[in-house]
């Protein structure tokens, strides 16, 4: 050895495992934040991630609000804008002649909410093979429901129109040049946002409340026994929850592998994937660096961990690589695969 080695060696070896060491540490921590976050999702049975995506911004906003579920056409059919024009009759237009021009506000959605009841209606008696009495006592309920819900809708079509109204608003005022050009315009726009989006969960939650008690009545003429043999009507998975589950289970995984040093490459690669859609999903241009920048940090943190042996220190790739080297290494005729 050298005396410039000798002169520089201690220092070399020092942070070299200093560098070891924190590799280790930035795995088994960025390991613990996904199987802890799993861990979370799992226990919280209301998790979804449709809140999240529902917030997307920037250019791939729609992408990613795709696959969300749309309750009854919700999104199609009134998150939409619609101008409060002046009304066409006189003013002493008759009352019925006002309910019907505030009706097409929600007339739509409505409709495709009674269609979609009809159909859960005739699954529920199909499913469990209701006789000609409990088929007579699911009409009753649906006629009721359906007369519920539409002197709900009669009472707040006010509201309802209002509401569209605001959306129409908001499209004004953002398409304006003064809201693109005064940081004040824009924020009045966002908190009108807010509250439209607050407004829209509340006109949603009241009818959610009314489906559930319908659904909820026509469950209960089913009899014990028939309830006993068949159990709970299967429902057909929506895209979301299975998103929720590949989520959970795929953050499991991803944290498992990187705490124990298992296939930490493959897993690092995983988990800088998911923080780099999470970065994409809400830009630093749309909402501030400071709402991502933590997640920017741990993305290359991910991807440093992935370019690097850190499986193979304090971890079980320790004993895998040897294998998989020995297994995948090139043979004497040159082609790659695995040895015997």
């Amino acid at each position: 050895m050298t005396n410039a080695q000798l002169a520089t060696g201690r220092s070399f070896y020092t942070m070299s495992a200093l560098a070891i060491v924190c590799l280790i540490g930035l795995r088994m921590s960025i390991g613990w934040y996904f199987f802890n976050g799993a861990r979370e999702k799992n226990l919280n049975r209301d998790f979804t991630s449709a809140t999240f995506l529902s917030g997307s911004e920037g250019f791939l906003a729609e992408w990613f609000k795709a696959g969300l579920p749309d309750y009854h056409g919700w999104n199609r059919l009134m998150v939409q804008p619609l101008e409060d024009k002046p009304n066409p009759h006189d003013a002493v237009a008759e009352p019925e002649q006002w309910r019907r021009y505030q009706q097409r506000a929600y007339v739509d959605w409505y409709r495709m909410i009674i269609d979609d009841w009809g159909r859960y209606k005739q699954n529920l008696v199909r499913y469990y093979a209701f006789d000609q009495a409990q088929q007579d006592k699911a009409r009753q309920i649906f006629a009721y429901y359906d007369g519920r819900l539409g002197a709900h809708f009669d009472d707040t079509r006010g509201e309802l129109v209002a509401y569209r109204h605001e959306l129409f608003r908001q499209q004004v005022m953002a398409a304006s040049r003064s809201a693109r050009e005064t940081p004040f315009e824009q924020q009045r726009i966002d908190s009108k946002q807010a509250e439209a989006r607050a407004k829209a969960w509340q006109i949603r939650g009241e009818v959610e409340e009314i489906e559930r008690q319908y659904r909820q009545e026509l469950k209960s003429l089913a009899t014990a026994d028939q309830q006993q043999r068949l159990g709970e009507m299967p429902e057909a998975k929506s895209g979301i929850e299975r998103f929720d589950a590949f989520v959970k289970y795929s953050h499991f995984a991803i944290g498992g592998c990187l705490l124990v040093g298992l296939l930490t490459r493959l897993a690092a690669f995983g988990a800088g994937t998911f923080l780099l859609m999470v970065i994409l999903s809400r830009p630093p241009w749309t909402v501030g660096y400071q709402m991502v920048g933590y997640q920017i940090i741990m993305m290359f943190g991910c991807f440093l961990i992935m370019g690097s042996p850190a499986g193979r220190w304090a971890g079980l790739d320790y004993f895998l690589h040897p294998w998989l080297s020995n297994c995948c290494r090139p043979s004497s005729q040159g082609d790659t695969g695995c040895t015997k």
